[in-house]
């Protein structure tokens, strides 16, 4: 037997790697399909997306937290995690164009590769201490219950950073076009 194959009787769902990464596709779905769909609401929308998109990825973070905790799989999971990853592909190229807003154009390349930097710094540490209040929930417990109660809080967690980060990006300030900042046409 495979070392990387989990083992039914001794944790969580049993799943394989091929079923694990099966899982998590339509979360990749989604962030290829939100930018695709959003792209054509820029122009009427702007800014506003930046929450929008996060909204959908709360609400698919908790519908997924909440559907794995009262025993949910299959289809429910599977279009939880898709509407997370749809509102993460909104929210995502919108975040930059925030971040880069005020960027001088000779700068945005330099500007870019601290954003990169920080969001892989930033996903380290989240994994870790999701990681961490993950296994630190699960104790000696084993068995579908057992990692369903500790995914249910991880994910709580997950979803209460991303509601704040969310109200955060509704107080941010709305930029005039740069026509009306320097009072040119």
């Amino acid at each position: 037997e495979c070392a990387g194959v989990i083992k039914a009787d001794a944790y969580g769902r049993g799943t394989d790697p091929l079923h694990t990464g099966l899982a998590i596709l339509p979360y990749g779905a989604g962030l290829f399909i939100g930018p695709l769909l959003s792209g054509p609401l820029v122009a009427r929308l702007g800014n506003r997306l930046l929450p929008i998109g996060m909204a959908i990825q709360v609400a698919g973070y908790a519908a997924t937290g909440l559907a794995i905790w009262y025993g949910f799989y299959g289809w429910p999971v599977l279009l939880a995690v898709l509407g997370a990853g749809f509102g993460q592909g909104i929210a995502l190229p919108r975040l930059y164009n925030a971040a880069l807003g005020d960027v001088p154009p000779q700068q945005v390349g330099v500007a870019s590769a601290v954003i990169n930097s920080a969001l892989q710094i930033g996903g380290a540490i989240s994994v870790a201490g999701v990681g961490s209040l993950f296994f630190a929930t699960l104790g000696g417990g084993t068995g579908r219950a057992a990692y369903a109660h500790a995914f249910g809080i991880a994910q709580a967690a997950t979803t209460f950073a991303l509601f704040a980060s969310m109200l955060l990006s509704m107080l941010g300030p709305t930029r005039r076009p740069a026509t009306a900042e320097t009072g040119t046409s």
